[in-house]
């Protein structure tokens, strides 16, 4: 980023002295975060936390994902091995991590409004059938290697479908409809959960990270996505994200593959437009009830 090494002199010129007396207290147990990035998975979550990791009023933790809310119980929410997970931080103004389970476990949902429930909420949303296909490939790169995403399909939909139902079942990580009521019916405001588009993340980065800036509370400073990215599923190289921007704008047929398909080091197979014509009735009732809930057309994502 072109600002990043000003970026840098200003965190440090935040000083140790300085911080001293408030890490005593911002650190306390039980430690409560500002902010949370609660998913959804490959939906552009490493991307965003990369961003925010270069504004020098934001600390988000070198690792990604803390595991805490839905992962322990009650009276563990925000002790010591949560603290310890900010240990860096230096006094910057907002404390804050992603965890994308976060949207997906009902327990984590709970916990969050009941023991955090000042936190400010970010999810972001992608194509639920290129969620489910990124994750696919990923989980193939990762060594769980099905002969084919039909097999992969399969196995989710057997594993849904068993006595004791697997919750965690790939393929309704795309309810996310649900999942953010589920957050609304437990007390969170609305106003306190920003929902954002994977597709603007990726096409328009600059007026996204504005609206998350905004919503933050911290200054505007952050135009850019990182390129950086451990995650090299989740973001473009800066001439394929321009490629793509064009592309949508002259509404290109061929715009969303190219987006698909050209943030991946290893570009991955199209999918079989059958197997991509059944995903897509499968969730169409899902999306149209997400659309109706943010009050937003995703027909897109229904073809």
């Amino acid at each position: 980023m072109h600002h990043n090494g000003g970026m840098s002199v200003e965190k440090q010129s935040l000083g140790v002295n300085s911080a001293v007396t408030a890490v005593d207290d911002r650190l306390a147990v039980p430690f409560r975060p500002d902010f949370l990035i609660i998913g959804a998975q490959k939906s552009g979550t490493s991307s965003l936390a990369s961003a925010l990791k270069r504004h020098p009023e934001i600390y988000l933790p070198d690792a990604k994902e803390a595991q805490h809310f839905g992962k322990v119980p009650d009276e563990e929410i925000g002790g010591e091995g949560y603290r310890d997970f900010f240990s860096g931080w230096s006094g910057e103004r907002l404390i804050g991590e992603a965890t994308p389970e976060y949207l997906l476990i009902p327990a984590a949902a709970r916990q969050i409004a009941k023991f955090a429930p000042g936190a400010k909420l970010i999810a972001i949303l992608r194509n639920p059938v290129d969620r489910l296909y990124s994750s696919y490939w990923h989980s193939q790169r990762a060594g769980q290697v099905y002969p084919t995403f039909e097999a992969f399909l399969d196995g989710q939909i057997s594993a849904r479908g068993a006595a004791q139902p697997m919750v965690g079942a790939n393929i309704v990580y795309g309810h996310y409809v649900n999942q953010l009521q589920r957050y609304f019916d437990l007390g969170v405001d609305p106003a306190q959960l920003l929902v954002l588009l994977f597709d603007d993340l990726v096409g328009e980065p600059a007026e996204t990270l504005a609206t998350v800036q905004e919503f933050l509370g911290v200054r505007p400073l952050l135009k850019k996505l990182p390129q950086d990215n451990s995650n090299q599923n989740s973001i473009l190289p800066p001439v394929g994200r321009r490629m793509v921007v064009r592309i949508k704008k002259a509404n290109h047929p061929l715009g969303a593959r190219i987006t698909r398909i050209t943030q991946r080091p290893n570009p991955a197979p199209s999918m079989n437009r059958f197997t991509r014509m059944g995903l897509v009735e499968y969730y169409r009732p899902y999306n149209d009830a997400l659309g109706v809930l943010l009050g937003r057309d995703l027909s897109e994502w229904n073809r």
